[in-house]
């Protein structure tokens, strides 16, 4: 186990809605000036996990899609970096969120696993979705980075797009 992490996974129901973040700390030596000074193995790949799961959180939080994308579509994205380096997590890439009732809420969701009517909702305007790949390796260390994302329609003119004559809109968080 690596006493130098901690993985917080918090939130709270509140009168105007709920929030559900997830951050990973570590403790320990980070970086030095000292050139005689060598990472260990271990924090090369807690390093590189943190960082693949870092560069999926971006890729899936600056996604621009189109209407009827279902969250199965968007999962590879934040899995991606992990994938290249033989890695994976169990747990699905993102969820929907209650406003008082749950916080786990659907229909809409982000993960690889479809089927049954199961994370095929078509991802819309105003829904609200968590963003938190992750990386787990038992007994040693745990990497999770969650936020909260909007859905929110786009002017594809106002993304520096030329946006065409197509009849689609488009959507970011």
């Amino acid at each position: 186990m690596n006493s130098n992490m901690l993985l917080l996974d918090s939130g709270g129901q509140y009168e105007c809605g709920t929030t559900d973040v997830t951050r990973t700390f570590h403790f320990g030596h980070l970086a030095t000036t000292n050139s005689s000074y060598t990472p260990s193995s271990d924090y090369q790949t807690i390093r590189n996990c943190y960082t693949n799961v870092l560069r999926g959180h971006i890729a899936l939080t600056t996604l621009l899609f189109p209407t009827n994308t279902p969250g199965c579509a968007m999962d590879i994205l934040a899995r991606q970096y992990l994938w290249a380096d033989c890695r994976d997590y169990g747990h699905g890439t993102g969820h929907g969120v209650g406003a008082g009732l749950n916080v786990h809420e659907g229909p809409q969701g982000i993960s690889k696993k479809m089927g049954g009517g199961l994370n095929t909702e078509y991802i819309r305007e105003g829904m609200i979705l968590s963003n938190e790949p992750g990386f787990y390796e038992d007994g040693r260390f745990g990497i999770r980075i969650e936020n909260l994302l909007v859905v929110c329609k786009i002017d594809p003119m106002s993304e520096g797009n030329e946006g065409g004559t197509n009849s689609v809109d488009f959507f970011r968080f």
